[in-house]
């Protein structure tokens, strides 16, 4: 008999062995497959500061919640806790079984590392001659310049669309595209793009040619809707009922756009925005005969955005595959970078100490932001080349 209790206690300890991780963890909820992301917060209310945004089908334990059941208390499987909307959330308990929480605030801690310095590079060997980013250039990106050119647009000119990284207000001394507008520039090993750099050279776009030109649908802070909204005060020669994007493409007449946004919806807007956004700036370009390039967002190591840009790209890249349209994935290309492309703050591109941002120098192209420069233009080559020939 002892030997017999002897065996059933060993097999009974087996099986608690052999649960899967997410019983012995208690996982009794999942994330709703039918958002895009699901924001935990740090108080049960729309108020509360976002501490992450969980993907569809994140497995959840809920350890509390609000006496109308409105807000549940929970941890996620990378032990982060916090609160979500119960009407996102499937759960496999009775929340009758859970105790209301009596502390709703959860405090996040403030004391948070600082991103590395983008360091001064030397003895490094230089990312390859070509970069596999830009992708997605069909027939179908060909029959929206086609189209574009019934409606009047400029083969030969180009729009600039996004935020600081594009406006240029973060690299004042060197702003995107601007000095390969200006001539200040030097191709280096990348001789073949300087066709492209005449062709879109030649015509002005409003204030300058189309590298130097100064976009009104890129400024800094945006995220994706706000290019997208009537602004309460319209710039100049803006029309007072039109959004930015459309009075870029009605004064420009522009035959593409490249289109880059994402750092500044990580910490504005919920997954689901970011998407309804984009999809109107891609059709609303389309609509408009304007190819739009679209731009995978720089990865993000400041503290608010750690893992974050990757979940935003996600949405842009499928975008991109889904209205076939050419897509320029910078953020592949900054991860060949050391400290991942990014400036000391760990959301902008770093600049080379010569602020040379279009000296594609093999030194200089290690750098954030010259890499900026030479992957747009090596995209902005392609389209030209496969789809923008009058």
């Amino acid at each position: 008999m002892i030997k017999l209790l002897r065996v059933i206690i060993i097999f009974t300890f087996a099986l608690v062995a052999i649960q899967p991780v997410e019983a012995q963890q208690g996982f009794n909820a999942t994330v709703s497959s039918a958002v895009a992301g699901l924001r935990l917060r740090a108080a049960p209310s729309e108020a509360g500061t976002i501490i992450t945004v969980l993907a569809p089908n994140t497995q959840l334990r809920i350890i509390g919640r609000t006496n109308d059941n409105g807000w549940l208390e929970v941890i996620t499987p990378s032990n982060q806790r916090g609160w979500v909307g119960r009407t996102w959330v499937t759960t496999q308990i009775s929340l009758n079984t859970i105790p209301v929480s009596t502390q709703t605030q959860i405090v996040i801690p403030t004391a948070t590392p600082s991103p590395a310095p983008a360091p001064v590079i030397t003895n490094v060997s230089a990312p390859p001659k070509e970069f596999t980013v830009v992708s997605g250039v069909s027939q179908n990106a060909r029959q929206i310049f086609l189209r574009g050119q019934q409606l009047g647009n400029r083969a030969d000119v180009f729009s600039k669309v996004g935020d600081s990284i594009t406006s240029g207000t973060y690299a004042p001394d060197s702003p995107f595209l601007v000095p390969i507008g200006n001539r200040k520039y030097n191709l280096d090993q990348y001789s073949t793009l300087q066709s492209v750099i005449d062709y879109f050279s030649k015509t002005k776009a409003r204030d300058a040619n189309s590298f130097a030109n100064t976009s009104l649908a890129a400024r800094a802070g945006w995220a994706s809707w706000m290019a997208m909204t009537i602004p309460k005060y319209p710039t100049a020669p803006c029309n007072k009922d039109e959004t930015p994007l459309a009075c870029e493409y009605r004064i420009v007449k522009p035959s593409a756009a490249i289109i880059m946004f994402g750092t500044n919806d990580v910490r504005l807007s919920s997954l689901a925005t970011y998407e309804k956004y984009m999809r109107l700036i891609i059709e609303t370009s389309i609509q408009n005969g304007v190819v739009p390039i679209v731009s995978t967002v720089p990865p993000i190591k400041a503290a608010w955005g750690v893992n974050r840009a990757e979940q935003y790209n996600v949405i842009a890249i499928k975008l991109a595959r889904e209205y076939d349209v050419p897509l320029l994935d910078y953020y592949s290309a900054m991860k060949t970078l050391p400290n991942d492309g990014l400036a000391a703050d760990g959301v902008h591109p770093s600049l080379p100490p010569t602020l040379q941002t279009a000296f594609f120098t093999q030194k200089n192209i290690l750098y954030g932001y010259t890499l900026r420069n030479l992957t747009a233009l090596q995209a902005l080559d392609k389209v030209w080349r496969e789809a923008l020939q009058p």
